[in-house]
């Protein structure tokens, strides 16, 4: 394995050239802060960054390239979508940071756009997030995160009432036994919107949040319907087949109820 660069001799010849009229001294420090920053942005050869991934071509929709990115970059995903969602998308076959992935597939999605969140990618439609209909905007003075994703799948509907001043009412509903195992540190947030409660739980859990939304221009009327199509899934279960053109069988929520 070759073990020096082949412009290293280039490199040095710039060196005895830049410091043969300075004292020993500087000659020393300014080899050494060269030398360093050389190799800080020379590769080794066969290495690769740990953020990058080789991994197979994908083609299908929005929902299913949001499950491979997860999937494969081990990465969570925050995604607000909207009815009909892109499809015929495709990742080709190769080496790609999870960042990577996400540009080609918003460059493939019209109207959609993404960014980073601390470490949870999340993606979205503008339309959508600008809308009266898009309840994670809501605010609230003290937000609870709970103890387990399944305690927040019940809980976040609670929240929103809250924040719309209707009340919190009384949660209900079974605990996913899968939700469950993912535990999150209990905490008090202050100031925050309904997202900024899901961030601090995908920053501390692997997963899948995404809400699909009717339409690219929802109303508080279309909550309950969104409510029914939220997907919380920790990395670790999307074992689906990721060429399946249906999102995960509905939870029917709404209104911080379970049916």
């Amino acid at each position: 394995m070759k073990l020096v660069p082949a412009n290293f001799l280039s490199m040095s010849a710039f060196i005895r050239n830049s410091t043969k009229s300075l004292p020993l001294v500087c000659q020393v420090t300014f080899i050494l802060l060269v030398a360093f920053a050389f190799y800080a942005v020379t590769p080794i050869q066969g290495q690769t960054s740990p953020a990058t991934r080789t991994h197979p071509a994908i083609s299908g929709d929005l929902v299913e390239l949001l499950k491979f990115v997860g999937q494969t970059f081990d990465t969570s995903v925050l995604a607000e979508i909207s009815q009909p969602f892109p499809t015929g998308l495709r990742i080709p076959d190769g080496q790609d940071t999870a960042d990577e992935v996400m540009d080609l597939l918003v460059q493939q999605s019209a109207g959609y756009a993404w960014q980073r969140h601390g470490n949870v990618m999340w993606i979205y439609n503008p339309d959508v997030t600008r809308s009266s209909g898009d309840f994670l905007n809501l605010r609230r003075k003290f937000a609870r995160l709970p103890d387990s994703l399944a305690r927040l799948r019940l809980h976040l509907p609670m929240e929103v009432s809250v924040a719309e001043g209707k009340g919190g009412g009384v949660v209900t509903g079974i605990a996913s036994k899968e939700l469950e195992e993912s535990k999150l540190t209990p905490m008090t947030l202050n100031d925050v919107s309904i997202r900024d409660v899901l961030f601090q739980a995908a920053d501390q859990v692997k997963l899948l949040c995404l809400f699909i939304f009717p339409n690219s221009n929802p109303t508080p009327a279309d909550q309950d319907e969104t409510f029914s199509n939220w997907y919380l899934i920790p990395n670790k279960s999307l074992m689906e087949p990721l060429g399946a053109r249906s999102v995960p069988a509905k939870h029917n929520f709404g209104s911080g109820r379970e049916r």
